[in-house]
């Protein structure tokens, strides 16, 4: 039963992946404003039902123009109605939007996080790699009585130093954020993707800076 009631859940679409607005607001106000009638709001947007809803009621208004007496009320009334459920439209399409916003953050949130910590990560791996070069540069060096290779070992470990942490801080950060993805949110290709890139890295990451240590232990 539990099973069966979480399958249903991840089956769920989030409500960002269920919001069909692919426009700004205010690109989606301009049209439904000016172009409400002809529905190019709702178009813009796959609405298609509602964008048909809209041009039936502009081909009634100007039918009735055609076919009843100038002075008659319909016309301009079905144009009215026409414009007004645009409006009502434009409205329930912002609050979707304020709806939707804190789910679109969350998403951008971890994606920023995540990517920024693979850019640090692969610096500090890169860091990683020199030192353990110039620490195996140090062994013939210092047996030719070269003291500079030492310095430079110093001098790579406090350079690397600042990309560590902050490679550090936005790993945890990344993470953090992902567990309050929903459900949902983490069965997302882009997210489910850049998760398992950051995963990569880290064990990458790790690994160097294990092999790093033991080669900087046993040649102190």
């Amino acid at each position: 039963m539990e099973d069966s009631i979480a399958r249903n859940e991840l089956n769920q679409k989030s409500p960002v992946d269920n919001w069909r607005g692919k426009i700004s607001l205010r690109l989606y106000g301009l049209l439904a404003i000016f172009l409400g009638g002809l529905g190019i709001h709702d178009f813009a947007v796959k609405e298609w039902r509602l964008g048909c809803t809209h041009l039936v009621l502009t081909v009634l208004a100007i039918l009735s123009f055609r076919f009843i007496s100038i002075d008659s009320f319909l016309p301009p009334t079905l144009l009215f109605i026409n414009w007004v459920f645009a409006i009502v439209e434009l409205i329930k399409y912002r609050k979707n939007i304020s709806t939707i916003e804190p789910f679109i953050n969350q998403r951008k949130t971890f994606l920023i996080n995540a990517i920024v910590a693979d850019s640090l990560i692969i610096l500090v791996i890169l860091a990683h790699v020199l030192f353990l070069l110039f620490l195996t540069s140090s062994r013939s060096c210092y047996a030719s009585g070269c003291d500079s290779a030492g310095w430079a070992v110093v001098i790579l470990v406090w350079i690397s130093a600042l990309p560590i942490m902050m490679a550090v801080f936005f790993v945890v950060n990344a993470f953090s954020q992902y567990k309050r993805l929903s459900r949902e949110d983490k069965s997302n290709k882009i997210i489910r993707l850049n998760a398992f890139i950051m995963d990569c890295f880290c064990m990458i990451w790790l690994g160097f800076a294990i092999v790093a240590i033991v080669d900087l232990a046993l040649n102190v």
